[in-house]
């Protein structure tokens, strides 16, 4: 039988429930119903990604990072979400400098750097459409890079020698 209780503060309904691990296992329980407004982008922590952070420019890191959040599951490719230009639409110069808070000059300087650092590179989509793609030695949102994004960076993920398949 499920039992219920409910908190006294805030009239929450709570359910116990039993969970047995093994020794060597983790969990992390993630809120019902937040769905869309979670992202699971990660940031590698290599030794090399570790060492090219450290080399940047503070507001170049800033930038990268915010700009991260924008990039789709599995592509890594920079799209709009309505509130930074439209759903399913890259993202321009002009979205990236509104979303780092930044200059449009700044925000096409800074791709630029970050693109001869191979961090992103500028790609299409299947419609033909331009779109900045994030590296996943670097940054990966979802569980695995997709199969285009590896073929994308395939030259950089073979010289580095890492593993980018979801560990």
């Amino acid at each position: 039988m499920d039992e219920r209780y409910v908190d006294q503060a805030t009239g929450e309904v709570l359910r116990q429930e039993t969970i047995f691990l093994r020794s060597d296992q983790t969990f992390k329980v993630f809120r019902k119903g937040g769905g869309r407004r979670i992202k699971f982008v990660k940031f590698r922590t290599s030794h090399r990604v570790k060492r090219l952070i450290a080399s940047m420019p503070n507001d170049e890191l800033v930038f990268f990072f915010r700009i991260a959040l924008y990039a789709t599951e599995g592509y890594n490719f920079l799209m709009g979400d309505n509130e930074r230009g439209r759903r399913g639409v890259p993202l321009a110069a002009t979205d990236l400098a509104k979303i780092a808070k930044c200059s449009v000059s700044t925000a096409r300087r800074h791709l630029k750097n970050l693109a001869d650092r191979t961090m992103i590179k500028l790609t299409e989509t299947r419609d033909n459409q331009k779109v900045w793609a994030i590296n996943p030695l670097y940054a990966i949102n979802g569980k695995e890079p997709a199969p285009e994004l590896l073929q994308l960076f395939s030259q950089e993920i073979k010289e580095s020698g890492e593993r980018v398949d979801g560990e």
